[in-house]
Formats: structure tokens, sequence, C-alpha cells
């Protein structure tokens, strides 16, 4: 006789508990930001100084992430990083290309059994204004010299026309309107007759 065979599985019941760190309350603060200058020329740089202020726990030697947008657009981009003094004051340069918003990012830190909010800025807007350049080959000619005037344009607007212009009177009049390469340069001959005996006054318009 064939007895059937009976498979015994046995279970046993673990019950695991745990317990959370205990922390003390959060801290939470507020955070300055203010730019140096309110408009720059492209190529120049911004200070972005402003000052935390928390609890003495939360103050000095907080990370900070300086972030940048440009004006209109919804994405924040991580442009800088520097640390809080120990008064709360913090600055961080940058050189903007284009008119844009800036603020200062203080990450959530846990210190010891304080948990220090994250705090963010205020925006701070700096206007960044083209910056036209224009040289010539030579200051002084004689007259049916043709020097080369040379001009660019930062941020560059490769494409674009640039207006070379010459004073006369309270008036500006175009002499030529070049298109802005690759590199967003342009050069132009310029040629001066008798008529032009003196000083002549010429500008770049972008």
């Amino acid at each position: 006789m064939i007895r059937s065979s009976r498979i015994l599985t046995a279970f046993s019941v673990v019950t695991l508990t745990g317990v959370a760190p205990a922390f003390g309350a959060t801290v939470p603060g507020t955070a300055s930001l203010k730019a140096s200058e309110p408009q720059i020329v492209a190529g120049s740089s911004v200070q972005l100084a402003g000052q935390l202020k928390t609890d003495d726990q939360c103050r000095g030697g907080r990370p900070i992430q300086l972030e940048i947008k440009l004006t209109g657009q919804p994405n924040w981009a991580a442009i800088g990083f520097g640390q809080s003094a120990e008064d709360g004051s913090f600055s961080i340069p940058s050189a903007p290309q284009h008119t844009s918003e800036f603020r200062a990012v203080f990450n959530e830190q846990i210190r010891g059994s304080i948990v220090c909010e994250q705090v963010v800025s205020a925006p701070a807007l700096t206007e960044v204004l083209a910056q036209v350049k224009a040289t010539l080959s030579r200051v002084t000619i004689r007259a049916g010299d043709c020097p080369i005037l040379t001009a660019s344009v930062q941020p560059p607007r490769a494409g674009q026309s640039i207006r070379i212009q010459r004073q006369a009177g309270d008036k500006w009049q175009n002499l030529q309107v070049p298109v802005l390469d690759a590199a967003s340069g342009a050069s132009v001959e310029l040629c001066f007759g008798w008529d032009s005996i003196g000083s002549v006054q010429l500008r770049a318009m972008w």
C-alpha cells in the first residue's frame, strides 16, 4: 500500500518595528536678494548679494545655490554656488548674457536635532543691454583714403543688420548697413574725400 506523502510547511511571522529619529522642531527662515546693478552691458558682471534671516543654528555656513532664468521663461537653472557668512550675509557674482531674473536657494539641511527648512529668496532682476563695439583701422587718414571699420555686437546677433552712421549736423546718416557674420561681427570700407577734411564722427548702431 502506498501512503500519500504529506508536505508540511511552516510559516513564521516576524514583526519589525522602527522608530524614526527624533528631531526638534523645524526652523523656518527668509532670504533677500539684490543685484548690485539693475542694468549692465553684455560682457559685464553683476554681484548678487543678500541676507539669510533665521535662527542662529541655521544661519551661518548654509550652502547657497544661485539660480537664473530668462525673463518670461518658466524654468530656473543653477549657475553658481556659495555659502552664507555667520551673520547670514552672502554674495555671488554672475555675468548674464541676457536680461534675467536671479534667486538664491537654501536647501533643507539637518543640523544635529534641528531641521533647517528650505529658503528661497524673491527674484532679483538684471537688465542686460547689447554691447556694440566699433574700431577703425586708422584714426588719422588723408583725403581719399579708405580705412576699415570693424563692428561687433554681444550677445551674438548673427544674421542681423548693424548701421554704420556718420554725424551730419544734429542728425546721423547711414553710410552702410552690413549684416553681422557668424561671429556677430562686420567689417566695411569707408572712403573719405576732400569734403571730409577735419574731424568725422562715426558710430555703429544695432
